[in-house]
């Protein structure tokens, strides 16, 4: 039984509580409505690289349209483009994402960013991850074998 109709049940609201067990309600999703074609992807960023770029490609897999509001990106530095907004995408539907990364003055090593898709049928989350490689000095191959020698 319905919380709904043990209200009605409970309050003495002659009828409702029948009508309400009968009243067609709407499923929740029980499955995630969108497929993306990755939920994390990894860039490799070349030595003084200043932006990293994405793609997530995703499909309707619901049987009802789904539309898209927005996607917020856990920093100022990731900037997603939606082919437009609000973005409805029929049953079976899909497209694009594209997302720029900002890398200027971002240390080496491993960046995590992640990008939440506000939807008609709830949020989404998923994740970039970028590595970032230490600053190229300049140096040979050799010269840098060299170096990293030395130091062992």
């Amino acid at each position: 039984m319905r919380l709904c109709c043990c209200i009605a049940l409970w309050c003495g609201i002659p009828g409702l509580g029948a009508a309400a067990q009968t009243a067609s309600v709407p499923k929740a999703v029980d499955h995630p409505a969108l497929a993306f074609d990755a939920e994390t992807k990894l860039y490799n960023a070349k030595p003084g690289e200043m932006t990293a770029s994405f793609s997530f490609h995703l499909t309707n897999v619901w049987t009802n349209a789904i539309r898209i509001d927005r996607v917020h990106s856990s920093c100022g530095c990731a900037t997603a483009k939606l082919p437009q907004t609000p973005w409805g995408l029929p049953a079976g539907g899909g497209g694009e994402v594209t997302v720029q990364v900002n890398l200027a003055d971002k240390p080496s090593g491993l960046l995590t960013k992640n990008l939440t898709f506000f939807t008609s049928v709830g949020k989404r989350v998923v994740y970039l991850k970028i590595h970032i490689p230490p600053p190229d000095l300049g140096l040979s191959s050799l010269e840098s074998e060299t170096r990293h020698a030395a130091i062992r």
